[in-house]
């Protein structure tokens, strides 16, 4: 009895923890780079980064959703960045200073400079096939201003911008 007991609470347990598993897809991935903003060339040694975009597909529900991960390495210690689409959410001004769409939440990097992290609550699907080349960065926090959509200030040598435009 203790045995079928036992047997039964296991296979209770996995089918909870699988039902609430999601799935993702990988859609498309983009590097980000420290650069030389004289010339946009890739800064040697430089600070890095990944944004990987995906679908994920809960079982349960059977909903679909795009999901962005990123995360970077060898910025500044202990300081605030936060990834943005350079453009306005509502795609009226994409590519114009100084309009800037906060994607996921400010992140602080480690005492070695690295961080991750990673957001459900920005739709990007379009920008793969609407043939505008997106922009996506990753800025001190400090620098730009969530709440109104706008860059605040400029400091390029403490960013990462994409190798290519998406």
């Amino acid at each position: 009895m203790k045995i079928l007991t036992i047997t039964i609470f296991l296979i209770l347990t996995l089918q909870i923890v699988s039902a609430s598993a999601s799935f993702g897809i990988v859609t498309n991935e983009l590097n980000l780079f420290e650069k030389n903003p004289n010339t946009w060339q890739i800064v040697d040694n430089g600070a890095y980064g990944k944004v990987i975009f995906s679908r994920v597909i809960t079982p349960i529900k059977g909903i679909a959703q795009a999901r962005i991960r990123y995360s970077a390495w060898k910025l500044e210690p202990k300081t605030e960045y936060q990834l943005i689409y350079y453009g306005s959410s509502d795609e009226v001004y994409n590519n114009v200073w100084n309009y800037a769409t906060c994607i996921g939440l400010p992140r602080r990097t480690s005492t070695q400079g690295y961080f991750n992290g990673g957001s459900s609550n920005f739709a990007y699907p379009y920008f793969f096939s609407d043939n505008i080349h997106q922009k996506i960065w990753i800025v001190l926090k400090s620098d730009v201003k969530c709440e109104s959509g706008r860059m605040i200030n400029w400091q390029p040598t403490k960013y990462l911008f994409e190798e290519n435009t998406i």
